[in-house]
């Protein structure tokens, strides 16, 4: 029979993770609608350069929640295509792949060195040679670009993006304290 204070003691955590899930995949909704209030400087999408889908994954792979970051990274940009229309389905995937490699090397890396301002840059840097191999392989993905200028294009606009992940990275464990289960 198993012990009912283990049971109890079990609860909380499970809550904890379903909370920070709700509250990480909100941010991943709510931060791309505001960024895309603000108005482009050029033809090209906002949210393309300011990256705002990253910041709630980068968050929780600062603070420790590195297997909620994941979660965030699978269902956001499905999410948000469902609820908003947007991104439109081949970006969906491919931002799929992007913020998963991103979370992953994101959280690997917030433990060894959390508050430096290259992680975040770096955990996105990381994401552009799989995208690449991924437009090679799928070809259809981005049929009007090629796989090399669509991964070239989009990390060169992105650097606004990487400026406020870069920010992100250096204060966030000084505002939150990671979390004390991963």
């Amino acid at each position: 029979m198993p012990d009912p204070a283990a049971t109890d003691s079990a609860l909380p955590g499970d809550h904890m993770r379903l909370l920070d899930l709700a509250v990480f995949l909100g941010l991943t909704l709510l931060a791309p609608w505001v960024v895309h209030m603000i108005p482009s400087w050029d033809d090209s999408p906002i949210g393309a350069k300011l990256l705002p889908i990253f910041y709630a994954p980068l968050i929780a792979a600062l603070t420790g929640r590195g297997q909620v970051a994941v979660t965030v990274a699978l269902l956001a940009p499905w999410v948000n295509h469902l609820l908003f229309g947007m991104p439109p389905r081949p970006i969906a995937m491919l931002l799929n792949i992007e913020l998963v490699v991103f979370s992953i090397v994101a959280a690997s890396m917030a433990s060894r060195w959390a508050g430096q301002a290259w992680l975040g840059p770096v955990a996105y840097l990381a994401t552009k040679p799989i995208v690449f191999v991924a437009l090679l392989s799928f070809p259809g993905l981005m049929p009007s670009l090629s796989a090399a200028a669509f991964t070239v294009s989009s990390t060169v606009q992105a650097w606004p993006g990487l400026v406020v992940l870069a920010l992100l990275s250096l204060f966030v464990n000084k505002l939150f304290p990671p979390h004390a289960s991963t």
